[in-house]
């Protein structure tokens, strides 16, 4: 575990100094000819992991506060060629390639290409596709086109490397994987969550003054799941002494820097999520109601504890918190704010309910403009929607509203029925992760407009989808019997 996090983090920060310094291009090319070392000295598994881990910590579309890393997520996060060319895209494709190439499934694996999660992201782009082919857009508009389709495939290809690699292991060793990459993962967005609030590196990233550990969700998104598979970790009998002291200063420090983020859609997702999940494990299991109860109520009194340690380590963040989750219950009762963002969310969707009631066959195309119908409005140059549930009836029409229905139903589905047949408990924290996805996507555009959330997405579907899937000689219906 510790030699996997030291090449990761060496070769990320190989490659960012060489995107800082000199071009992306290089910086590619680096990155690549650092994958094939790996890749012919028999560490496959590690050139993946080193191509998918900046996803993990690299902001989108946020100036970093550290410095350097700015830099390398503009590179990562671009478009070039009007779209066509995107680095990130190069990278994945390398990383599907070797999983492909190198990780075949084990012998007691049933041979198929995705996971049932997967195929959920599968069938929603399907349907965009067919909007795209409608419209025409993909002939008139084909850069564009190409443009509203990379979140969606983006989260496939992700989901696939990590289904093939993990499928290719016992389960035993899957699990351990995942575990290890949640430290790696989670401790290096501690880390970087910690120097920006302590402001130890550049300019704070600030809400009223008061400083905050992430702008992108995405970071607090997979914190928290990382948070959930250590917290469970921590149930384990054989975790004792040191490494369940250890494991336990990592729930408190990602719960912690999780929260200063002050990201609402996030932990309220999680939130509903974990209740939904609590209540699909007292249905489930015998003697499951009181478990659920008590897993609650230890949950409940961790955060307490947490939010009043935020409020003393960092001055005016429980005040914040606060303020952000009344105006925003305001804005959804009232349809109204005094905070720009939310006033800007509400104006939007007058906008879209309009334009999307004219265009309900096509839309109005994947980076078309429009504006929001009120004077506050956010800085962009009208292609930005900032709801993923807005995003895809305004842009797709009657495709992107069958889209969206396939996308919330098949993941419902399929993660319950997932977790219905599920023989490891890791499963249940990313199945939370994964509905926490649909409260999120009333509030942003978690799977339209940013690579980053699909990529993130679509590793913690590969990881679930490889850990619900039963083994080939026993039928799903027995699998957790």
């Amino acid at each position: 575990m510790v030699a996997l996090g030291i090449a990761m983090v060496a070769t990320v920060a190989f490659t960012s100094l060489l995107a800082a310094n000199w071009s992306w291009s290089i910086a590619l090319g680096a990155a690549a000819v650092t994958a094939g070392v790996l890749v012919y000295l028999g560490r496959p598994g590690i050139a993946i992991a080193a191509i998918l881990l900046p996803f993990a910590i690299l902001d989108e579309g946020t100036d970093d506060a550290l410095p350097g890393l700015s830099r390398v997520a503009t590179v990562l996060y671009g478009d070039y060629a009007q779209g066509f060319l995107a680095p990130r895209d190069v990278l994945l494709v390398l990383a599907a390639v070797a999983a492909a190439a190198f990780f075949p499934a084990a012998a007691d694996r049933r041979p198929r290409l995705l996971g049932s999660v997967t195929w959920v992201i599968v069938a929603a782009g399907g349907f965009l596709v067919g909007g795209l082919l409608v419209g025409l857009y993909l002939l008139h508009n084909p850069a564009g086109s190409l443009v509203g389709l990379r979140p969606f495939y983006s989260c496939v290809i992700a989901a696939f490397v990590v289904w093939r690699v993990l499928r290719s292991m016992p389960r035993e060793r899957a699990e351990r994987v995942v575990l290890g990459a949640s430290v790696v993962v989670g401790g290096i967005l501690i880390a970087i969550g910690a120097v920006r609030v302590l402001g130890l590196a550049g300019t704070a990233i600030e809400i009223d003054g008061v400083p905050i550990t992430f702008f992108d969700s995405a970071g607090p998104y997979a914190l928290l799941c990382c948070v959930g598979i250590w917290a469970l970790a921590l149930t384990e009998r054989r975790v004792v002494g040191p490494q369940w002291i250890a494991l336990g200063v990592l729930v408190l420090a990602g719960l912690t820097v999780a929260i200063t983020s002050q990201r609402r859609s996030i932990i309220v997702g999680y939130a509903i999520a974990a209740l939904a999940l609590l209540v699909l494990n007292a249905v489930r299991r015998r003697g499951g109601f009181l478990r659920s109860v008590r897993i609650l109520a230890g949950v409940l009194a961790m955060l307490v504890v947490v939010v009043v340690v935020v409020s003393v380590a960092v001055p005016g963040a429980g005040d914040v918190f606060i303020d952000r989750a009344g105006t925003a219950l305001s804005a959804a009762e009232e349809s109204s704010s005094t905070d720009p963002s939310l006033q800007y969310r509400v104006d939007e969707s007058d906008a879209v309910y309009a334009l999307a009631g004219r265009n309900l066959w096509t839309g109005i195309g994947p980076t078309a403009g429009f504006t929001p119908v009120n004077g506050v409005t956010l800085p962009t140059d009208g292609t930005y929607t900032h709801n993923t549930y807005l995003t895809l009836p305004l842009r797709y029409g009657l495709w992107g509203i069958l889209s969206l229905t396939v996308l919330v139903l098949g993941l419902v589905i399929t993660v319950s029925r997932g977790l219905l047949n599920d023989i490891s408990t890791q499963a249940w924290v990313l199945g939370a992760a994964i509905l926490a996805l649909l409260p999120a996507i009333a509030t942003a555009a978690f799977l339209t407009q940013t690579s980053r959330w699909a990529v993130v997405v679509g590793v913690i579907v590969g990881a679930f989808d490889a850990l619900t899937d039963p083994p080939a000689d026993e039928p799903a219906e027995a699998v957790g019997r």
